[in-house]
Formats: C-alpha cells, structure tokens, sequence
C-alpha cells in the first residue's frame, strides 16, 4: 500500500510540475505577445492607418504561437524523457530484486522512497531464502537423525531377540533380563513413532479448539503426577507452586499435551538429583506458568531456535533422546490460545514461560 502511495504522489509531483510550466510558458507567450504588441503601435503611431495596425498584431499570433507549440513540445518531451528514465530504472531494479550478489539498489533522488520499499523486499526475500534453505537442511538432517533412532533401538530389539530364540542356553535371570531390555527398547520405538505421527496429523493452520472453563491447578497437579515415575528414575521433584484456584478458558486435552512436553523435556535435559519448579502466577490481565529445571546453561543461539521444528538442542544426537518436535507442538498449540510461550536460561537453569491472556484482554 505505502508503494503504490509513493508512486501515486511521485507521478502527482511530476504531472504538477508540469502543468506549472505550461502554464508559465503560455503566460510568457501571451503577456510577450501583448507587450510586442503595444510597442508596435507606440512605434507605428502615426505612420500607419488603424487597419495596417490591426492587421500588422493579427500577423503576431502565428510567430507566437509557433513559439508555444515548441516550448510546449519541449517540455513534453522532457516529461516522457523523465518518465522513460524512470521505467528504465525501476526495470534495472526488478531484476536486481532477486539478485543476491547485488548490493543495495540505487535510484533517483525522486524514486527514493520507492528504492527503500525495494530494498526492504529484497532483504526479506533474502531471509525468506535463507530461512527455506534453513530449514529443509534441518528436515534433512531430521530424515536421518529418525533413521538412526529407528535404527538403534530396532537392532537392539532383534539382537536380543535372537539371543532369546538362539542356540546358547540362559538361566532365568538373563532372560528376564534381556526381555526387560526388549520391552524397554520396544516402548522407546513406540513413543518415537507416536510423536511423529503426532506431528504428521497436526494442522497447525486450522487448529481447532475445543475450549471450555478449566481449573488450571489441578490440571498441573494431574500432570505432574504421572510424570512421577519417570523423575522417580533421575531423583529428581517436581513441585508445584500455586496460590488457590485458577480458572482459565482453554482446550484441556491440548494443553495437558503442552505442559506434558515440558514436563519430559525437563526429565529428558534435567540434572539428575534436581528440582522441577512449576509455579502459576495469576494477575489481573494475564495468567503466567512457568517450568524452571536445573541443566546446562542453553546458549543464546539455541534460545533463539529451541521453537522451529526439528530443532535439536544437540546436534550430534545427544543420548538423552527427542526428535526437536516438541516444542514446536507446544508453541503452536499456545499460538493457538492466544498464549506465548519464551525460554531463558542462566546460571545452570532454564525457565519456559507461558503467558496466558485472560478473556477480553487479549
């Protein structure tokens, strides 16, 4: 829209211009003509009859008119001139606009507002690139980090399958042992295949909700009790800080998914022997949930891009496990909501902050 108001106003100065010139010149014409004019007949007076007179400023017009016609073509030529010069330049622009080995596109003074609109869509065509070629590397480098996830527990599955369906004789006790292994590996390709499945099925641009009035605590508190057993396994607590009830408008079953995400990723990357804090804080416009895990300190970089899709905190496939998805569900579903969500971390600890807008506030 402030392009084509450039381009409005830029061709209004011209045409204005212009007109003010025509106007000039045919003002010139005619008071030139008028004062040659009077100088004939002072000069004339006398000499001549009122006829010669006459006849000798009707004989004035045509020179005079010549003369207009030609200062009037004159500048209408140089009005096409500069608006030939201008196509030609924002031609020239167009094909830079794609050019990522061209530096800043320069026009006329006149066409300044015009260069800056063009510059600032290279720039985010530019990012745009940038970011597609970003991302399908990591869709990329995802297709093989799922292959080696597939891969290493399924090997581990039919290794010790065939140990179980083989020749060499085991007591009782290795073969619970290694049907525990089995089982644990088998659930570990389970969940894998869930989450992907998962985030296959996800139409994030047409989430629906099914949203009604939810007792956020309690939600938490359902939670965070399943996910007992698991942080039972690393040492680590999980307590929840809430002052009395609070009520928020949402899709319960999408949310627990949320909350459930933060909850593993904090078993996942949490510090054994550690505290898991959720704390609710309820204020007049806005309901704010945080999860606060003790961890490595995540460097701002990764901060910056712990939300995309398929985005792994560790790139070389740290032993802790997760697809990258996770987060990228959460955030989505929070979008979805009205909410957001933001991650900081500092001084061995990483908080996930959600901020939930109340209804009518957002």
């Amino acid at each position: 829209m402030s392009s084509k108001n450039n381009s409005d106003n830029l061709l209004r100065g011209i045409f204005k211009r212009y007109t003010i010139r025509v106007v000039l010149i045919t003002a010139a014409v005619f008071f030139g003509t008028l004062i040659t004019s009077i100088c004939l007949r002072r000069w004339l007076n006398g000499h001549d009859p009122f006829n010669y007179l006459y006849y000798r400023d009707l004989y004035l017009i045509y020179p005079a008119l010549g003369i207009w016609v030609f200062f009037i073509m004159l500048t209408t030529y140089r009005l096409f001139k500069q608006l030939v010069h201008y196509m030609d330049e924002l031609q020239e622009a167009t094909s830079l606009l794609f050019d990522k080995e061209a530096g800043a596109i320069e026009l006329s003074p006149e066409l300044a507002a015009i260069a800056e609109r063009i510059n600032a869509l290279k720039a985010e065509n530019i990012r745009n690139e940038s970011l597609a070629a970003q991302r399908q590397k990591q869709k990329s480098d995802l297709i093989v980090n799922l292959a080696h996830d597939l891969k290493t527990p399924l090997a581990s599955i039919l290794g010790y399958l065939n140990l179980l369906n083989g020749d060499i004789p085991l007591d009782e006790e290795e073969r619970e042992k290694y049907l525990n292994v089995v089982l644990r590996k088998s659930k570990e390709l389970s969940d894998l295949i869930d989450e992907f499945f998962e985030m296959a099925k996800f139409n994030f641009s047409n989430l629906k909700l099914e949203e009604r009035e939810c007792n956020l605590s309690l939600l938490l508190e359902q939670i965070i009790f399943e996910f007992k057993p698991l942080f039972d396994e690393k040492h680590m607590n999980c307590n929840l800080r809430v002052s009395g009830k609070v009520s928020l408008r949402c899709d319960a079953d999408k949310l627990s998914r949320v909350f459930g995400n933060l909850l593993k990723n904090a078993y996942l990357y949490g510090d054994s022997n550690s505290a898991v804090d959720v704390s609710v804080t309820e204020g007049d416009e806005d309901v704010i949930v945080d999860f606060t895990n003790a961890c490595r300190t995540i460097p701002v970089d990764d901060l910056e891009n712990i939300f995309e899709p398929f985005y792994r905190l560790d790139p070389s496939r740290h032993s802790a496990g997760g697809s990258g998805l996770g987060l990228a569900i959460a955030r989505e579903i929070l979008r979805a909501h009205g909410a957001s969500i933001a991650a900081e971390s500092d001084e061995g600890k990483v908080r996930f902050r959600i901020i939930f807008k109340k209804v009518g506030k957002k």
